[in-house]
């Protein structure tokens, strides 16, 4: 995930919000300067005033939009590997995030954290997000098809863990099509007392002349997310691959069921 800044659309489809997937450009907005880098190995590269000029620049967005818009200071993982067999460093990270956060605060609606794969990353990113504003924070781990993280962190423990943190809506996102991440999401909506949220892929990309393609249909991708409502899923989004007429689909057949 490159942009840390995620437009977030709220279409009055109640009690289903959607969230436009992360990464995507959004048209009349220009490309974000700069991406988040690795907090705990590339501190300097951490540009507060270029985070804080995006900001603005995708809040200047909302006068564009119709309806209710609303932005999100979207933050992506530390790049801790556990398997580097270092430990996680709190402290710089702690710091890092709260320089993010003090960067955007002011022209966004809340706190994103997403693409996550260690518990450490979102419980330090709660600490600075509680210390540093009073945005309300969604909070999102990716996981596989064996219900763990890349790093071997279980859906089950994300459960358990996220009821305990000062988060306002868990969930999970990337990594999985709506199809295969389904099973997980009934299982933490099930065992969650927070709302919850999902932001499949559309599929997984295939290179076709040197360009990442993605083989799932908007139509299919749609379809497939509407089954999610049965769950209760409170937000519906898309991750990577997606895009605006993967969302306006969605938008249309949640509309017409």
């Amino acid at each position: 995930m490159k942009n840390f800044l995620t437009v977030f659309f709220s279409l009055l489809l109640f009690p289903i919000s959607l969230i436009t997937g992360c990464g995507n450009q959004i048209e009349k907005v220009p490309p974000l300067p700069g991406t988040l880098p690795n907090i705990l190995t590339a501190p300097e590269k951490v540009d507060t005033d270029v985070y804080f000029d995006a900001t603005v620049s995708m809040k200047g967005f909302t006068t564009l939009a119709a309806g209710n818009v609303y932005i999100a200071l979207d933050i992506s993982p530390s790049g801790y590997n556990p398997s580097a067999c270092k430990p996680y460093d709190k402290e710089k990270a702690y710091d890092l995030y709260s320089k993010i956060i003090n960067a955007g605060k002011e022209g966004t609606d809340l706190i994103f954290i997403e693409t996550i794969s260690i518990i450490e990353d979102i419980e330090t990113l709660c600490e600075a997000a509680k210390d540093n504003c009073e945005l309300p924070i969604f909070a999102s781990m990716t996981f596989t098809g064996k219900q763990n993280t890349w790093f071997g962190y279980p859906l089950d423990n994300w459960i358990s863990r996220s009821n305990d943190l000062p988060i306002d809506a868990v969930g999970m996102n990337c990594s999985l099509t709506p199809t295969e991440m389904y099973p997980l999401a009934g299982k933490l909506v099930k065992g969650s007392n927070k709302p919850v949220f999902v932001k499949p892929n559309r599929g997984q990309p295939e290179k076709e002349d040197n360009k990442s393609v993605y083989k799932l249909s908007a139509d299919q991708f749609a379809e497939d997310m509407l089954k999610f409502r049965d769950l209760g899923i409170h937000i519906m989004g898309g991750c990577c691959g997606t895009d605006h007429e993967c969302i306006s689909k969605m938008k249309i057949l949640l509309n017409q069921n």
